[in-house]
């Protein structure tokens, strides 16, 4: 009778390990089946192409930053914010999610905001200066702690009867070898079409000085105009900007186009691409935060470039914007200007750039950046605004610095200008008056006293 229930006891317990060992097989499967899942989604977001490492020739380092908090580091980072009626003033939150995309399951990431200073943009034009003007103007740029100086390069004006050899690019030679030497890192933003290049029966560059290129022929010759610039000063640029505003009409002559845009992009990625793999592309500045038009983009992209678009990570590093708010505090946040328009989700509020990286974010690009290539008051009224005076503007400039870096993913900010030019009103300027002796506002000062990246 013992020697029965002895046995049943050994046949129960043996049952009993069986089943633990099973039920620990099975949790351990699942928890690795779900840490696969999430590794793969927050890489996927979060991988970067492997021309965006450091340079290690001795040159400022022009990656994508990474962000680190205590020992852990991310470099998708979106700050949320809600919408409301009334101006508000936003504080630095202090975590954010992200809707990363996968091919199998949707997952929601969790990392801190780091604050992150976006480097001091100021834009100097070579093209009307003397070597002795820009030598002090960029020595005031340096007393500011501006870390990149950006300039204009059109290409009807550098090259207006045909491929010119480089020779030609002397003035403009000796500027970037001086802003250089200063330890400057330089941002040109490409635009125009002189009339070579242009197909018979189009507008001549006078009469359409912003007309884009759309035909193949066309496109040709601006893929080959932009590799003969990205070949010329190899390593020496930081960031290409395409175009300027190309979803408004008066910066794209035949009205705004994501098909066309998408088209441009792709040419000047690859022709950069295949001159050089340090500087950063960016997709040129909108005007305001025109996430709808940028969801086109991103869609013609998909359907014109299928076999390239994702590879080549939808010809892009960085995205261009000018977060403009009319006469209103870069921190007030007004519902009613977000509207939709032709396009989509139109964002008039400065902090609508978190919401054109949460849309990057949702196409597998959180990892990339935002860079405002311009943004700026004008102290006479413009466009249906009020005037903003100096003085409200400094305090102005500090807030928009400071939402920027609060969103941990804001490379950079270009302040809308930084002196008077036949293009660029002293209404909107940081220096008042001309060459050799500019006038500091108390904007220019606010500049001074950002802190530095």
């Amino acid at each position: 009778m013992r020697t029965n229930r002895r046995k049943i006891l050994r046949v129960a317990l043996l049952l009993l390990l069986g089943c633990l060992v099973l039920l620990g097989f099975d949790l351990s499967n699942s928890a690795s089946v779900s840490f696969s899942k999430t590794s793969s989604t927050a890489l996927s977001n979060t991988m970067k192409p492997s021309y965006l490492k450091p340079v290690v020739s001795g040159k400022p380092f022009i990656g994508s930053k990474t962000i680190q908090s205590g020992t852990s580091t991310t470099t998708t980072q979106v700050a949320g914010s809600s919408v409301t009626e009334s101006p508000t003033t936003q504080g630095s939150p202090a975590s954010t999610t992200t809707q990363v995309p996968s091919p199998s399951t949707s997952t929601t990431v969790s990392s801190p905001v780091v604050s992150h200073e976006p480097m001091k943009d100021l834009g100097i034009q070579p093209a009307t200066l003397t070597q002795s003007q820009w030598d002090v103007l960029l020595n005031i740029a340096q007393s500011a702690g501006a870390k990149v100086i950006s300039f204009d390069l059109n290409w009807a004006s550098y090259e207006p009867n045909g491929p010119a050899p480089s020779g030609e690019w002397t003035n403009l030679d000796s500027f970037v070898s001086d802003v250089r030497s200063r330890g400057l890192l330089i941002r040109i933003q490409i635009v125009g079409m002189p009339d070579w290049a242009r197909s018979p029966g189009e507008p001549s560059f006078a009469s359409a000085p912003w007309l884009a290129p759309s035909t193949p022929g066309e496109l040709q010759a601006w893929s080959q105009f932009v590799t003969r610039l990205a070949s010329h000063f190899g390593n020496e640029v930081a960031y290409y900007e395409i175009w300027n505003e190309e979803n408004e009409s008066t910066f794209f002559s035949q009205g705004p186009n994501p098909s066309i845009y998408a088209n441009i992009l792709e040419s000047s990625y690859v022709a950069i691409r295949s001159a050089t793999s340090v500087p950063q592309v960016m997709f040129g500045g909108t005007s305001r935060n025109d996430i709808g038009f940028v969801s086109q983009v991103y869609s013609a992209i998909d359907a014109q470039f299928p076999a390239t678009a994702i590879s080549d990570h939808h010809f892009f590093d960085i995205l261009g914007v000018h977060p403009y708010s009319g006469d209103r505090a870069p921190s007030a946040v007004l519902s009613s200007w977000v509207y939709q328009d032709q396009w989509g989700t139109m964002d008039e509020n400065y902090t609508g750039f978190e919401e054109l990286h949460a849309l990057m974010a949702q196409q597998g690009e959180g990892y990339k950046h935002i860079y405002i290539s311009e943004f700026g008051y004008n102290t006479v009224p413009w466009n249906g605004f009020s005037a903003v005076s100096d003085s409200t503007r400094a305090t102005y400039l500090t807030e928009a610095f400071n939402l920027a870096a609060q969103s941990g993913y804001v490379d950079g900010l270009c302040w809308y200008y930084f002196y008077p030019t036949p293009w660029n009103p002293s209404s909107w300027t940081l220096l008042q008056g001309s060459g050799p002796s500019w006038q500091q506002t108390a904007t220019f000062t606010a500049l001074e006293n950002v802190p530095n990246s």
